[in-house]
């Protein structure tokens, strides 16, 4: 989304298609990759939230040390408006640019699926493409098995998309002293404003004494209490897995931003647990009619 934005500013709009988006299909991969490649380049970006919930709290020029919010602000408001609609009110409401794209972000957000109001179209927001990614799984799962037997060259798996854990692997190893712009970990602190034994994304160092997020600036009182809901939302999974306990879970699927009815909660929940049953049997049997009392009791 950066390198569309400073395509301009670095002298490389030509490389942005006039359709970009950020859309996480498989087919849109390639060309975001590519984009956030090339922003990489020229920005040092500093974001905190949680995963795929985080928001940017700095950004600068490398080399120089510019301090390139004012010029992300007026590009992103003067953008074309179809470009990622939804992250612009986002940033225009609470002052912070979010990083996720708005096909991830609209997960977080209740007010993005009124039957009545449609702000799906609105922000043309759009499902995922579950059989192209499942063709993109099914590839990626045969390309393992013909390089581990000997059928096709490891060095292939150099052109595949990193999610991170390569670099984070090599940077540990090989004692780099690498800075990673996005990392998951337990909070202690890093977010004062968010829960401390709360699993949050931040930056960090990575090198062969350990992996070491960043301290950052609380989160505006807004988004924190998005974020915070999301983690409470997820503290109560745990426990209701923990536990086997189906009140909790239907709690927690209530605290989901997308659910806004009960029956449907209750249909959804029966489904899964029977959907995956074999792998969640804490949820079947006598341990999961107990009350939460007795539960507690035992």
């Amino acid at each position: 989304m950066l390198g569309a934005l400073f395509a301009e500013h670095y002298g490389y709009a030509h490389e942005v298609p006039p359709d970009f988006h950020v859309h996480t299909d498989a087919d849109n991969v390639p060309i975001t990759m590519h984009m956030a490649k090339r922003a990489h380049e020229h920005l040092e970006v500093k974001a905190a939230g949680i995963n795929h919930f985080s928001w940017i709290y700095d950004i600068r020029e490398k080399g120089t040390g510019r301090d390139m919010y004012p010029l992300l602000r007026q590009y992103f408001m003067n953008y074309r408006e179809s470009f990622e609609p939804l992250t612009r009110e986002m940033f225009r409401i609470f002052g912070l640019m979010p990083t996720a794209g708005d096909s991830h972000m609209c997960e977080f957000l209740a007010f993005t699926h009124d039957p009545l109001t449609k702000p799906w179209e609105k922000y043309n927001l759009k499902l995922q493409n579950w059989d192209m990614n499942l063709e993109r799984r099914a590839s990626r799962l045969q390309q393992a098995r013909d390089i581990v037997a000997g059928k096709r060259d490891v060095n292939e798996l150099r052109d595949v998309k990193s999610e991170g854990v390569p670099e984070i692997i090599e940077a540990l190893t090989y004692n780099d002293n690498r800075y990673f712009e996005q990392l998951n970990l337990v909070n202690r602190g890093k977010i004062p404003n968010l829960p401390d034994d709360a699993i949050v994304e931040v930056p960090g160092i990575l090198s062969s004494a350990g992996i070491h997020g960043l301290n950052v600036p609380p989160l505006p009182a807004g988004i924190a209490e998005l974020c915070r809901r999301e983690l409470a939302l997820s503290s109560i999974m745990v426990d209701a897995c923990v536990h086997g306990d189906r009140d909790l879970a239907l709690q927690a699927l209530l605290l989901d931003p997308m659910m806004n009815d009960i029956d449907r909660a209750r249909a959804i929940l029966a489904d899964f647990l029977e959907t995956f049953a074999e792998f969640l049997p804490q949820f079947h049997g006598e341990w999961s009619l107990k009350t939460a009392g007795e539960r507690m009791a035992a």
